[in-house]
């Protein structure tokens, strides 16, 4: 059984419902504070626990003052979680035989805190007919947050979860301390000792890379039997666990917590909430595959909400859920939660929601084009995904693995390629320039300054949007702007013939206006020109700067 999807409805920042797609094995949250990842945790978790749910107050699950806006604070939401489950084995589960491909809905109201089982269905779709009556709990959910430090000495009395399971592998017994009572003090001695090696042994193939660290067990008391715990570096230093940093004794709690699960039970969520902190960015990439590696496991999927690139795998980007606060139609605010952030290939809204900034170097790739800004380096990552899936014959059909090696850099303004270029080159990659028609002169002296770097500007007058037919750019602009309103480029091209604007406006500027003064709108210019290229027949591209930047990148491509 695998989580499918959650839908959540008055949760905390969710004001209208949303739809959270989870990945069979990991799916991570990002976003900028307050936009709800730790809700979603939170409200899991409570969807894995009918009983905690249950025994919460009002205020603890929910805060109606924060969901309601003022004029409506006498109206109660409809306030819910629905977590949808997918067979992928047949199972009798509370007592109602079900095939692989069924769906099960648990639903969580949050108002009541009671969990129902809502529906069942089979790999149709069609309705089990499953009376809602209450449970106490849905698959098992975990949220994992473990204590900061492990223990420096353990007995009987004081250990922990994570020193107790730690002890249960060494041992192979969950009856270690009896067994340790009935032997001699040397014997005792050689047996804890030869328990730290096969702990050791065990915990290899899971160890991080980065964590460069070993158990060491020895006794330190025989009345009471007490075990000291010292953690050993690739360097023969050894220390207490409390004497180590958090980061070294976070990854090895979790190491120990992830052993504690039973693989065997049919479905298990891991929940984590920012596991980054305390951590170096190089420990952070090693957790990070420590948890994928685990969530290969068939029974395994993992939830964790991080701030950290890092923590982020940019090879599967299928993972990765990205969460912003916007307003409704009405004024009221809310989250909404985008399950393709990564469809431009350029992760652009999920560094901006992260807060990364070109001068973090994290935007560049090792050909990057820069452009002027997101409209061109938003469509150029579409327009190339078209043109190598559907073009007909091979022309496109390495643009692929070009675009694998491409980053297309929004400078944000022309007079940001200097700049851009600089930064770029000290990256140590290989930059390519392209100029919008209105900027011919300067694309000409930077030609002539950089005489290594390839330099590029459209037609005269031209820019990237008029690469498109003007009847499909309208009706991308009447989709995305002006939703059902009737705009028609014959309407555009009355009001501009009256205008009196400057010959040397270019195109978009002049819808902008056109929005402003006719419609009180605003110009979106990447959306409207993403929906432009998925809408357009690619046969009538208008390609000659394009093919121009494609036979660029072939070129540098050959000096990586």
């Amino acid at each position: 059984m695998i989580l499918k999807e959650l839908k959540i409805r008055g949760f905390r920042p969710f004001y209208e419902e949303v739809t959270l797609e989870v990945d069979p094995k990991i799916t991570v949250l990002t976003g900028a504070n307050d936009t709800g990842k730790s809700a979603i945790l939170d409200v899991l978790q409570l969807i894995g626990d009918g009983e905690r749910a249950r025994n919460l107050g009002p205020d603890d699950i929910n805060d109606d003052i924060q969901i309601n806006p003022p004029e409506q604070e006498n109206e109660l939401l409809d306030e819910y979680a629905i977590a949808t489950y997918k067979l992928y084995q047949d199972i009798e589960l509370y007592e109602v035989p079900m095939k692989a491909g069924s769906e099960i809905d648990f639903k969580l109201n949050i108002r009541s805190h009671g969990l129902t089982v809502e529906e069942f269905r089979d790999a149709n779709g069609n309705s089990l007919g499953i009376a809602a009556n209450a449970i106490r709990h849905g698959p098992r959910i975990f949220y994992l947050s473990p204590q900061e430090q492990m223990l420096p000495t353990i007995d009987r009395v004081s250990n922990r979860p994570a020193e107790n399971k730690m002890l249960q592998l060494a041992f192979d017994s969950e009856g270690f301390w009896d067994d340790l009572e009935g032997l001699n003090p040397r014997v005792r001695e050689a047996k804890v000792e030869d328990a730290g090696a096969q702990l050791n042994e065990k915990l290899t193939k899971l160890k991080p890379s980065s964590l460069n660290l070993d158990f060491d067990l020895a006794i330190s008391s025989d009345n009471p039997i007490r075990i000291s715990l010292k953690l050993v570096d690739n360097f023969g230093g050894r220390a207490s666990p409390n004497l180590r940093g958090d980061g070294y004794q976070k990854l090895m709690i979790w190491m120990l917590y992830l052993q504690m699960l039973n693989v065997e039970t049919p479905s298990i969520v891991l929940l984590y909430d920012e596991p980054e902190n305390s951590l170096h960015a190089d420990a952070q990439h090693s957790l990070r595959k420590m948890l994928e590696d685990f969530s290969e496991d068939l029974n395994i999927q993992i939830v964790y909400a991080t701030h950290s690139p890092a923590m982020i795998n940019p090879s599967r980007p299928e993972t990765l859920r990205l969460l912003s606060r916007e307003q409704t139609e009405s004024g009221i605010a809310t989250t909404r939660i985008d399950n393709k952030p990564y469809i431009d290939g350029n992760f652009q809204s999920v560094r901006t929601q992260l807060g990364i900034l070109a001068a973090d170097s994290l935007l560049f790739s090792s050909i990057t084009v820069i452009v002027e800004g997101p409209s061109d380096s938003r469509g150029l990552n579409l327009l190339f995904r078209r043109l190598h899936q559907e073009w007909e014959d091979d022309t496109y059909s390495d643009l692929n693995v070009l675009q694998r090696l491409t980053m297309f850099f929004p400078a944000g303004g022309y007079g940001e390629f200097d700049k851009w270029l600089k930064v770029a080159q000290s990256n140590g990659v290989l930059p390519i320039l392209l100029y919008d028609g209105d900027q011919e002169a300067k694309a000409q002296r930077m030609d002539a300054a950089n005489p290594n770097v390839p330099v590029l500007w459209f037609d005269k007058d031209k820019e990237f949007e008029d690469i498109v037919p003007r009847e499909i750019y309208f009706q991308a602009l009447a989709e995305i702007v002006l939703g059902n309103r009737k705009i028609t480029k014959v309407e555009y091209e009355k009001w501009e013939s009256n205008a009196n604007l400057v010959p040397q406006m270019m195109f978009t500027k002049r819808v902008k206006k056109w929005l402003r003064d006719e419609f009180g709108e605003r110009l979106n210019k990447p959306q409207v020109m993403a929906k432009a290229i998925e809408l357009v027949d690619l046969g009538k591209l208008k390609m000659n700067t394009i093919d121009k930047l494609i036979a660029e990148i072939r070129k540098t491509s050959l000096k990586l």
